[in-house]
């Protein structure tokens, strides 16, 4: 897989304003907005490079790691961005982005096998078990920030799409607030229709 989901939430952070990142080190913060621009771009190679940079230089920058796992899931290495996605979580497992990009690992993974005309019983119970899993993620995310619209929609996206639709007009009726989240700061979103 080459370019996200069409319709898969994927928020990275943003630059670094000023010279350094906050350990002080000037190249990281040079490598870093180059990869926040390449991940703009979606050109996930060239940001998977930037941040694996960025983790040389300062292996505890949460935002290098968490950018390197969107770059990751850009060129379609699930495994790979799922192992630095959950290494955030046990530093920062509060990180609610963390979660939500989780969840859409899962999701990619459930929309492709629910794509399938050859489903046999052990696959329709690890789909069940994808499923779960993915509820369990965005169920922990919205604990975090019950008043994160973005986390509110991926919730009413996931119960419409699991034909629950009383539970996705729960979560349906905040969409419209804005993002006012604890732990993201300011930050670049993507969300494609």
């Amino acid at each position: 897989m080459s370019e996200f989901d069409s319709n898969l939430f994927l928020p990275f952070c943003g630059a670094i304003k000023g010279n350094t990142s906050a350990n002080g080190n000037k190249n990281v913060a040079i490598c870093y907005n180059y990869g926040v621009a390449w991940l703009e771009k979606r050109k996930y190679e060239n940001a998977k490079q930037c941040f694996e940079r960025c983790v040389k230089l300062d292996p505890r920058n949460l935002g290098c790691l968490y950018n390197l796992s969107i770059a990751f899931i850009g060129l379609g290495e699930m495994e790979k961005a799922e192992r630095k996605l959950k290494l955030i979580l046990s530093c920062w497992p509060t990180y609610t982005n963390a979660f939500l990009a989780l969840a859409g690992i899962k999701r990619q993974a459930r929309l492709g096998m629910s794509q399938r005309k050859d489903l046999s019983g052990p696959d329709i119970v690890f789909l069940k078990q994808i499923m779960a899993e993915e509820e369990n993620l965005l169920k922990k995310a919205i604990q975090i920030d019950s008043g994160d619209s973005t986390v509110r929609q991926c919730l009413s996206k996931f119960y419409k799409e699991k034909g629950n639709m009383i539970k996705a007009l729960e979560y349906d009726d905040f969409e419209s607030l804005p993002i006012n989240s604890k732990n993201r700061g300011k930050g670049n979103y993507l969300f494609e229709n």
